[in-house]
């Protein structure tokens, strides 16, 4: 090895120490934000959590354990129980109602509307 390649290995092991700290923050206030998220998603009861984890795969599912270290799935495509460390985890977000879903309930409320707009005008008419 020679003085510039022992010296760019030293430089650069100083650096990821020097380092490390704020990487280590960023870390905890990740995981931190990661149990909130999974926290609020346990209140109303089963609600659907997509989750995206480090090896690159989405699950989703519901939320029935939740512990310091980790936090249990029910995969809603496989059915059984998977366990997720915290430090595993992307992203996690609430998974909301479909397209269709809304536009059900969308008709819904109009056709509501129309109808008791209906009732008042034909009973007003009658009087």
């Amino acid at each position: 090895m020679t003085k510039s390649t022992g010296s760019r290995l030293l430089l650069s092991c100083v650096l990821c120490l020097s380092a490390h700290p704020d990487l280590a923050a960023a870390q905890a206030a990740h995981t931190e934000r990661i149990k909130r998220v999974i926290n609020e998603s346990k209140t109303p009861p089963d609600t659907i959590v997509v989750v995206k984890l480090r090896d690159g795969r989405k699950v989703t599912g519901t939320v029935s354990e939740i512990n310091e270290d980790h936090f249990v799935l029910n995969n809603v495509r496989a059915g059984a129980p998977l366990m997720v460390p915290y430090q595993d985890v992307i992203g996690v977000r609430r998974k909301g109602p479909s397209f269709f879903t809304k536009a059900v309930i969308a008709a819904l409320i109009g056709g509501t509307v129309v109808l008791t707009v209906m009732a008042i005008v034909t009973t007003s008419i009658g009087h």
